[in-house]
C-alpha cells in the first residue's frame, strides 16, 4: 500500500483477527505514532505476509486481511502471486 500523511484506519483489527487469518502478519514503514494513532509519512507503508497449510490459502488470508484496511488514498496490487495461485489451483 503506498499514500502519504494518511491516518492508518482499522489497524485495530489485525489484532482482534482468528481463524483463517491468525497467521498473516503486517510489517509497517514510513509510518509515525502520534497521540496513539499511526500515521503514514510516504512510501510503502504497509507489507502483509500470510502462511498456510497451502499457497491459495495464505494468498487468500492475506487479501483478506488487506479489504479490511483502510488508508486513505492508498492503493495495493492484486496481482501478488496470481499467477502461481492460478497454477496451483488447477
Amino acid at each position: 500500500m503506498k499514500v502519504t500523511q494518511s491516518p492508518l484506519h482499522q489497524i485495530e483489527k489485525l489484532q482482534e483477527s482468528s481463524g483463517d487469518t491468525k497467521f498473516v502478519e503486517v510489517a509497517h514503514a514510513a509510518t509515525r505514532l502520534v497521540d496513539g494513532k499511526l500515521y503514514a509519512t510516504g512510501g510503502r507503508v504497509l507489507s502483509v505476509v500470510s502462511t498456510a497449510t497451502d499457497f491459495h490459502e495464505a494468498r487468500r488470508a492475506a487479501y483478506e486481511v488487506i479489504g479490511g484496511i483502510r488508508l486513505e488514498g492508498s492503493h495495493y496490487r492484486t496481482d501478488i502471486a496470481l499467477k502461481v495461485d492460478e497454477v496451483e489451483n488447477v
